[in-house]
């Protein structure tokens, strides 16, 4: 047993960890037989077991530790009061990875006691290294290809477009793209001389990335998030992947319009410019299939990896505009696409799709409103309950509730001490609405059934 008192020192002055103490927590997700998902079957495999570590106790000296002194200059007396109440304490660590530790301890024979955010971080970072290689390998080279592919196709259009509705769309998705060829290959891109100034106004926001601003290609709807193009995580590990970072960020934190009743004739040209990309899709071949195929070579895994998109795109569209436009519609020119009654028709047909769980915000105002992405951001669980536990939802105009919590989402899953610290400590619940939202939020993830919860890496 001191051989594991002995190892609890070494961990948390090492790593400056902590433990989760779960035995009353309840699991959401207790997947026990095989499901179906969209990707593949989901078959859990059990692990049952019986804790078998005595109890055992510190005195105040820390006496029955044996390599304490081999840390005690590290400790000050607040440190080791802690240590006595807790049995943890947190110091800055050294080290970048756990299992720099786990060679630390093993290098020097302190024993390990192998704990669960170990595995977990393992695993994410098994997941992250995965991901880049798919995306440098395979995705990136499959991204380009569609997008030369769809320029070529747009730039062509502008030729044979004479409907000034059609000729607005058709030029503005020339741009639109083309911003995307030039975030893939480089600021010195080709691109069609036609839409070069305007395509260059925009990569200038993207590459300064200093916050909020109106697209010079989208219009004047909302103002758009230019921060987001920074780079950051593993898309830091060379150009590809910042290429493709910054690439896939465009296509899926852009949004074109649907609701004339917000956002007037601009809606009409967004809605148009969807269609269009829609179209493409199916009508151009690569490799004698349908450019849709090769969409969905990039999408699918990148959706079993982060989660399928939250907003109306390309399946949505196609399926409505064969409603609307026919059979037919793939073959249809930009000028017929652009018929003020099939248009109007389609657009009041797309409003009906749902709104996204993440919700789209008209900059400075708290208006939500529903939008095609080409390539839409994806939905994930924290970001969906982080959305909705701050004002408006939480809080009032008086005490606006700003920032989340990631002990949000630990209560929500659950744990009641992450409850009691956000309660005791930082006095959330103070702001009206808050638990309410938490026990809301709390009941829907336990009727989440298990196809739900396995239906992607994250």
């Amino acid at each position: 047993m001191k051989k594991s008192i002995q190892f609890l020192v070494a961990l948390l002055i090492i790593m400056g960890g902590a433990f989760q103490y779960a035995a009353n927590a309840q699991m959401l997700a207790d997947i026990r037989s095989d499901c179906a998902t969209d990707f593949a079957l989901y078959h859990p495999y059990g692990a049952e077991f019986t804790p078998q570590v005595p109890l055992s106790s510190v005195p105040a000296d820390f006496s029955n530790v044996t390599n304490f002194q081999d840390f005690a200059w590290r400790f000050t007396a607040k440190d080791s009061s802690l240590l006595l109440q807790n049995h943890f304490t947190v110091k800055k660590s050294p080290y970048r990875q756990l299992f720099d530790v786990y060679n630390h301890c093993t290098w020097n024979g302190t024993p390990i006691f192998v704990t669960t955010d170990a595995v977990l971080h393992t695993y994410h970072v098994l997941f992250d290294r995965l991901l880049a290689e798919i995306e440098t390998q395979h995705l990136f080279d499959r991204l380009s290809g569609l997008t030369e592919k769809l320029l070529v196709e747009s730039a062509s259009q502008l030729a044979t477009t004479d409907q000034i509705l059609a000729r607005e769309a058709v030029y503005s998705n020339t741009a639109f793209l083309s911003v995307a060829l030039k975030l893939l290959y480089g600021p010195d891109t080709d691109v069609p001389d036609t839409v070069s100034t305007l395509v260059d106004r925009e990569i200038d926001l993207i590459e300064g990335h200093a916050g909020f601003d109106y697209s010079p290609i989208l219009g004047d709807f909302s103002q758009m998030d230019y921060s987001q193009f920074k780079v950051r995580g593993h898309y830091t590990g060379g150009d590809t992947l910042q290429a493709f970072f910054k690439t896939m960020m465009w296509y899926g934190w852009t949004i074109f319009t649907m609701e004339p009743e917000l956002f007037g004739p601009l809606s009409s040209r967004h809605t148009l410019q969807a269609l269009l990309l829609v179209q493409m899709l199916l009508q151009l071949e690569n490799d004698c299939r349908p450019l849709l195929h090769q969409y969905e070579v990039i999408y699918q895994p990148t959706a079993f990896f982060s989660g399928k998109t939250d907003d109306p795109g390309v399946v949505e569209y196609r399926t409505i505009a064969e409603q609307i436009y026919g059979k037919a519609f793939s073959s249809l020119s930009p000028d017929s696409l652009a018929d003020p009654v099939l248009l109007d028709a389609f657009i009041a047909e797309v409003q009906k799709l749902h709104g996204p769980k993440i919700p789209n915000w008209i900059y400075g105002t708290y208006v939500k409103y529903k939008g095609f992405r080409f390539m839409g951001q994806r939905f994930i669980p924290d970001s969906y309950l982080f959305a909705h536990l701050v004002y408006p939802d939480v809080g009032t105009a008086a005490q606006q509730r700003w920032m989340p919590k990631a002990l949000d989402v630990m209560a929500i899953l659950g744990s009641e001490p992450a409850y009691v610290l956000l309660d005791s400590l930082y006095q959330e619940t103070a702001y009206e609405g808050y638990g309410q939202k938490i026990a809301e939020f709390n009941r829907e993830f336990k009727e989440l059934p298990a196809e739900t919860w396995a239906q992607n890496l994250y």
